[in-house]
């Protein structure tokens, strides 16, 4: 594979990782609208449904940041790594 061919699949899954970063935004956002949806349905809600939604919603943010640490992880170590490899490749050989 040449350099080019390999900077070109870098550059692809550097695309694929942002895309998938943007669709986890778009689907937190989401939740995280239904469940405000959930709680303001109604005027009286009971308490324990304040208190599950809190918690749900924690919850879900936490995932959603332990889910981003690691696509962050993936792209600064994997990606950018291997793109400075392939870039010093055809550097060295141009």
């Amino acid at each position: 594979m040449t350099a080019e061919q390999e900077y070109a699949v870098c550059s692809e899954s550097a695309r694929h990782y942002e895309t998938i970063f943007f669709a986890h935004l778009t689907v937190f956002i989401a939740v995280n609208g239904g469940l405000a949806t959930v709680l303001t349905a109604t005027p009286q809600s009971p308490h324990w449904l304040l208190i599950i939604a809190k918690r749900v919603g924690c919850l879900i943010a936490a995932v959603f940041w332990v889910n981003a640490e690691i696509y962050l992880y993936r792209y600064h170590h994997f990606l950018e790594g291997r793109v400075c490899q392939v870039v010093g490749s055809c550097l060295s050989s141009g």
